[in-house]
């Protein structure tokens, strides 16, 4: 082997390990579970998922929709199918959003097989509560200072419940079939504080502000802040009537019905809407595509690599470059030192 030739294969490999090294660093710090997946990956959740002071409840609802509000639907329609603002008479309740999203779930075929299809679920966003409004609706006559009066008002704000019931089309020769019902999980958006209700926490405070921005200036109160509520159903039931009757209820859990025998905790009826929630998941074609809180669909590598991997890349290649260049350099003054002994002894010859 030459040692011209000798030199550009020491010269590449003083190349090519530090780029190793510096990938193999960068990989394990982006496959970490303590960075790259861990505390790195948190960081940038917290950060894509913050809003300035001024973003609306409907735009944080937009981008969480986007994100996925939980990680089963992939598709999703950005246009909620029922949009209202729910009242008692003059007064203001909530308002109600109502999304159609799309999930993929296994089912048996005409034929047996296991095979992947397309199904419903609708989300139920409430938000904007007015809830002295709803436990006002509690008593014949708010104000009046009775003890139920005092009990729900000292008790945590009252919490929803939604029911699904099948509306039928009137058979006179069935009279033994009932309509299925459904009950709509409850759940919260806890990354959507409820800026547009009464109170701030779930005590029934109202906590200091900011004057300018809005924000509440800190968490003072004994109660956790109220945030977002979420409802969820899946219409995996494809024999599901047309029309379906939902019915949404308030509940004070630490308050006993006084007319209720068993017990049980006082509720009242907040609204009874008659709605198309179609159990079929038909034309896709214009829906918006969801993350489903895949952080990676989101631009994390973007990210990670702007705020930690460049630097963390940087000094893995110019500490180990270093290190193989000073041995390319050791290597090239003792050639040249060989060379120089063998140019001594033909002069000496």
């Amino acid at each position: 082997m030459g040692n011209k030739v000798k030199k550009y294969i020491i010269l590449s490999f003083s190349i090519l390990i530090p780029l190793l090294v510096t990938f193999l660093i960068a990989s394990y710090g982006y496959n970490s579970e303590k960075f790259g997946q861990g505390a790195w990956m948190n960081e940038y959740r917290n950060e894509y998922l913050k809003f300035p002071p001024s973003a609306t409840t409907e735009e944080q609802i937009e981008k969480n929709l986007k994100y996925g509000i939980n990680n089963l639907y992939h598709l999703y329609d950005k246009d909620p199918v029922f949009s209202e603002l729910i009242k008692s008479g003059e007064n203001n309740l909530f308002q109600l959003d109502i999304y159609r999203t799309i999930y993929e779930t296994t089912v048996k075929n005409d034929d047996g097989n296991m095979v992947k299809e397309n199904r419903v679920q609708y989300l139920f966003l409430i938000y904007d509560v007015q809830y002295q409004n709803i436990r006002n609706l509690f008593v014949d006559d708010p104000g009046a200072g009775t003890n139920l009066e005092k009990e729900i008002n000292e008790a945590n704000v009252p919490t929803f419940s939604i029911e699904l019931t099948e509306i039928l089309e009137e058979d006179p020769e069935d009279e033994e079939t009932k309509p299925k019902t459904k009950t709509v999980s409850i759940s919260e958006i806890s990354r959507i504080f409820d800026q547009g209700a009464d109170y701030d926490t779930v005590k029934g405070e109202i906590l200091e502000r900011d004057e300018k921005t809005g924000e509440i200036k800190k968490e003072d109160g004994t109660g956790r802040l109220l945030v977002v509520v979420l409802g969820t159903v899946k219409m995996d039931d494809l024999e599901w009537s047309k029309e379906t009757e939902i019915t949404i209820k308030a509940t004070v859990a630490e308050v006993t019905d006084p007319e209720d025998e068993e017990g049980k905790a006082i509720s009242t009826e907040l609204a009874k809407l008659e709605l198309n929630l179609d159990p079929e998941a038909g034309d896709v074609s214009g829906l918006e595509e969801s993350y489903q809180q895949d952080l990676e669909r989101t631009g994390y590598l973007g990210w990670v690599i702007k705020k930690y991997l460049w630097w963390i890349s940087l000094v893995a290649f110019l500490g180990t470059g270093l290190i193989t260049f000073s041995f390319y350099a050791v290597y090239l003054a003792e050639e040249q030192e060989a060379a120089s002994k063998k140019r001594k002894v033909r002069i000496k010859r």
